[in-house]
């Protein structure tokens, strides 16, 4: 499982990378939440192995404590469209920030099986209402997608010119997708 997860985490993140701009980033977002929502109810609800390995695979379930990954390469390349140059920097500072206590607080979860299995779940059943939280993330990951981003990608794409005044426009904007996609690092359980 924990090889399938590492190679389709290492294979979407090329593949994204290279499509993403193409496709579209926030349909890329999108996509990634959908699988994303898809590996945590196959983990929550599946049994077989060939299934799991299929949500291991393709759920964009991280192999470490700690976000990579092709989330990671479309977060970074559409912050920086979102503030003036002066401001990249700071707003980068919120979302690590927010990505690293997101990334504590999912750390904190993984101790959540203990409680689980106390409550009288034993084996699999244990890690299971983590997965649903993962898939829950998920769905709040493409909610994030679809708000923040047409907001963000309708200002951002204006006429030549005009795009350093709407820059100045989209500070809260920008701010609240560095902490929207931040918070989903939490999702790294």
């Amino acid at each position: 499982m924990l090889s399938a997860a590492i190679l389709g985490s290492a294979l979407m993140t090329v593949l994204w990378a290279l499509v993403a701009d193409r496709y579209g980033r926030r349909r890329t977002v999108a996509t990634m939440a959908t699988l994303m929502i898809a590996g945590g109810m196959i983990f929550a609800f599946g049994s077989t192995f060939p299934l799991l390995l299929l949500g291991a695979f393709t759920g964009t379930i991280s192999a470490t404590s700690s976000e990579v990954g092709a989330f990671l390469t479309v977060e970074q390349a559409i912050l920086p469209q979102t503030a003036p140059p002066e401001r990249r920097t700071w707003l980068f500072s919120i979302y690590a920030f927010v990505a690293n206590i997101a990334q504590a607080v999912g750390s904190l979860f993984a101790g959540s099986v203990a409680a689980l299995a106390a409550l009288g779940l034993a084996g699999a059943d244990a890690y299971r209402p983590l997965f649903v939280l993962y898939a829950v993330i998920g769905l709040l990951n493409s909610g994030i997608a679809c708000f923040y981003y047409l907001r963000l990608l309708a200002a951002v794409y204006t006429k030549p010119g005009a795009e350093s005044a709407r820059l100045n426009e989209l500070r809260p904007i920008s701010v609240s997708a560095a902490v929207g996609l931040a918070l989903a690092a939490m999702a790294t359980l």
